[in-house]
């Protein structure tokens, strides 16, 4: 049996604010096993939005996002609409800002759908997920295949053993690095 008539949807205006929240509104936050907390990191799992904070002890108005409903997350920065929002640290900490040159795994609660100013409470499409984002683009470092031509004439194949290598090698390395990226398994 699929029991559901106990669950909640929209704001959860019963969560204790563990740490202070006053002056919070509209920024993310997370749960933590005694309470709503402010997001600090930009790998928190920060899923609920301030409406209204509150001080330390205090119930605060929070709205988790979910994609079926778009939410206004203060921006630190400039985006565009259509950009990957990340979660901000330091003194913007719970503030979105684009993806930028951040790397490493980063939470993103979603994406633009207007562009924003600096302090705009942005208008973003829910869709939280982790990103893995590198440093620069992976380079391949096998050798382009030769540009000798297939033969045409039987057997149909490579003119050379070294072009038909190259070719599987690059295949093989792409492979390799879908795998890596979670692309493929």
């Amino acid at each position: 049996m699929n029991r559901q008539n106990d669950t909640k949807s929209g704001i959860l205006a019963m969560i204790v604010a563990t740490t202070t929240l006053v002056g919070a509104e509209g920024l993310l936050a997370k749960l933590s096993s005694t309470g709503i907390t402010p997001s600090t990191a930009n790998t928190d799992l920060a899923l609920y939005l301030v409406i209204q904070g509150a001080a330390v002890g205090g119930y605060a108005e929070v709205l988790a996002i979910n994609p079926e409903r778009n939410v206004r997350i203060r921006l630190n920065g400039v985006c565009t609409k259509g950009d990957i929002l990340v979660l901000d640290t330091g003194a913007d900490a719970g503030k979105v800002c684009t993806l930028g040159a951040q790397t490493g795994r980063l939470f993103s609660p979603g994406i633009a759908e207007e562009s924003g100013t600096d302090e705009q409470m942005v208008l973003v499409r829910p869709l939280p997920r982790y990103l893995n984002t590198e440093s620069a683009a992976t380079a391949f470092v096998s050798a382009a295949p030769a540009a000798t031509a297939a033969t045409n004439t039987t057997p149909y194949g490579f003119t050379t053993a070294a072009q038909a290598d190259a070719i599987r090698a690059n295949v093989n390395e792409m492979r390799a690095v879908l795998i890596a990226k979670g692309f493929m398994s």
